[in-house]
């Protein structure tokens, strides 16, 4: 993880030097997204530091998509609540103190954080994140730890979904042609969504995409999978 940030930092930093300094501010721009109180700066090579403004008590927690360093530079420090993932429930909340020496990995399959658990006065929060290609953002109710939704965390998928669901909704006559192409996505979101359009639009081939999104080995396919197998029986 380290040699990953070290690594793209240092590209970043070699080409804002290369160019000349009037043109320093687009190349900021090209880099930086503002959502809400979070700034993320694209560091390339897939790494994203943000500074996020925490703020209140959140009423949602988030699951990161791959892993995340929580850091802090000198002169700040701040306090996490870390809980341990356990399938649809969050569990084991501990309270970590980050501070200048006392970074934190977190694994985003294993562990979500929880940003000013306690409403301390707004303060800044510093985190280096690298993605994982195929990875989704859970979404947990705060007072009860149980998921109450999830979305890609990949943007392209989530363009593929709206494409799907926007061809659906017209009736545009390539929607079955796109479909079959989509349905071998590695992302299981969008691969059960294009199954959905094929077995209604050609219900004879329903056994062979069933096989097809089985031979995948996704936990999360096949929940869908057999659920989707009880319904049709009824």
């Amino acid at each position: 993880m380290q040699v990953v940030v070290e690594h793209a930092w240092q590209g970043f930093t070699q080409q804002k030097a290369a160019i000349a300094i009037e043109e320093r501010d687009r190349l900021l721009a090209t880099v930086t997204t503002a959502v809400g109180n979070r700034l993320s700066f694209d560091l390339g090579q897939g790494v994203t530091l943000d500074l996020a403004r925490a703020e209140g008590v959140a009423e949602h927690l988030y699951s990161t998509s791959g892993h995340c360093v929580w850091f802090a530079p000198p002169g700040f420090s701040y306090a996490l609540r870390v809980y341990r993932r356990d399938g649809s429930q969050l569990v084991d909340p501990e309270c970590v103190v980050i501070a200048q020496h006392a970074p934190l990995l977190v694994r985003g399959d294993d562990h979500v954080v929880c940003l000013n658990p306690w409403g301390a006065p707004a303060h800044l929060a510093f985190s280096l994140s690298v993605p994982v290609a195929g990875s989704d953002i859970v979404v947990y109710e705060r007072e009860r730890l149980t998921s109450i939704a999830w979305f890609p965390a990949d943007s392209q998928v989530s363009r593929f979904i709206v494409l799907l669901q926007a061809l659906q909704t017209i009736g545009d006559p390539a929607l079955v042609q796109v479909a079959d192409q989509l349905v071998y996505h590695p992302h299981p979101a969008l691969r059960w969504q294009a199954f959905q359009i094929l077995i209604k639009h050609m219900p004879q081939k329903r056994d062979e995409y069933c096989l097809l999104l089985r031979a995948a080995g996704d936990d999360w396919l096949e929940e869908r999978l057999s659920g989707y197998a009880v319904e049709g029986l009824a």
